[in-house]
């Protein structure tokens, strides 16, 4: 599947500038969004073999992340804010963390209620634990969906009402950071917006 959309990728350049480049390109990234989380997905099988532990400056990481994904906060004129201190550290996966933190941005800004909001991504450190915060001023989660939103396929209220939902960019995620013993909860008012909070465990030699 990556092979031809590789080849659709190369092609569409021909129309770089024109109406119809910037349509198709929407499409294909959709596309690689779906395969990326099928591909996840898939690996989580084996996710014992497919993991390495490695110390990550928390600010670097982020700002890298947040530039991966710059076209869609362009696109949905989302302002990125990173309120993270540059001497923190945390353990983890890069590979597996950085889809962790993708997932929940690309939601952040896919259910802002209006262009020109901020995502403001922060964390919190204390003597046990750090956490990283991703904010927006979105619709919010519906009181009855909140409990559900890690479950597998389910869409809830503003799935079936934004559509493009498969209900499992969540549920990857949580499964994720139960198998690198981080902890992710969700917090949300309607019409004020929602925060997911990833907790790391501080280590012993810090």
């Amino acid at each position: 599947m990556k092979t031809p959309l590789s080849v659709m990728q190369l092609q569409l350049q021909e129309y770089e500038g024109e109406e119809i480049y910037y349509n198709m390109q929407e499409e294909i990234d959709k596309l690689k969004e779906g395969l990326n989380m099928a591909m996840y997905f898939a690996r989580m099988d084996s996710f014992e073999k497919d993991f390495l532990v490695e110390r990550i400056s928390l600010r670097e990481f982020t700002r890298e992340t947040i530039n991966e994904g710059k076209k869609i906060f362009i696109k949905n004129k989302i302002i990125p804010r990173i309120e993270v201190d540059e001497s923190i550290i945390v353990y983890s996966d890069a590979k597996w963390l950085r889809f962790v933190l993708g997932q929940i941005v690309t939601n952040g800004i896919k259910y802002s209620k209006s262009k020109g909001k901020e995502l403001i991504i922060r964390a919190l450190e204390n003597k046990e634990e750090i956490r990283l915060c991703v904010i927006d001023e979105g619709i919010g989660i519906p009181a009855k969906d909140i409990k559900r939103v890690f479950d597998p396929f389910f869409t809830g209220e503003n799935g079936r009402k934004y559509g493009e939902s498969t209900g499992m960019g969540l549920y990857i995620t949580k499964e994720v950071c139960n198998s690198l013993g981080h902890e992710v909860e969700i917090e949300s008012r309607i019409n004020e917006g929602t925060k997911v909070t990833i907790k790391f465990k501080k280590q012993m030699d810090r």
